[in-house]
């Protein structure tokens, strides 16, 4: 991380901690980015393969009550544009379903990054479940 009293290069994530009027500016590397980016790959229609998922967000919602708090669940043709809360932590995201592909892009939270592959295993896993092609 550099420190610097100007602001950080175009592309980084920007954090102001300041006291009074001062300020001191951060940047994390250029290549940091807060986003996961998970391709899946399915054996089934675009339109099986989203009416799978939607009749899976219905069926998970008693197993996540009191753990996950549904902030926006909009859905656009095959793209679901989604926000959440658990841990105190909020994720957004969308998810793409193609004839081929589930695309997940999902903000996590800076500390959760360095969890990004048992998330990543977790969710194609149940992606695996969900779809019936459970290895």
């Amino acid at each position: 991380m550099a420190l610097h009293n100007k602001a950080p290069p175009v592309g980084a994530e920007k954090y102001l901690f300041g006291f009074f009027t001062e300020a001191i500016y951060f940047s994390l590397p250029a290549c940091y980015t807060p986003f996961m980016h998970l391709e899946i790959p399915h054996k089934t229609t675009q339109k099986a393969a989203v009416d799978r998922v939607k009749r899976g967000l219905v069926e998970a919602r008693p197993h996540m009550a009191g753990q996950v708090k549904i902030e926006k669940e909009e859905w656009n043709n095959s793209m679901l544009n989604f926000a959440f809360t658990t841990q105190g932590k909020e994720i957004t995201g969308t998810l793409r379903i193609t004839d081929e592909m589930f695309i997940l892009d999902a903000k996590l939270p800076l500390l959760w990054r360095m969890f990004e592959g048992k998330i990543e295993k977790m969710i194609k896993e149940q992606a695996q479940t969900m779809l019936g092609q459970k290895k």
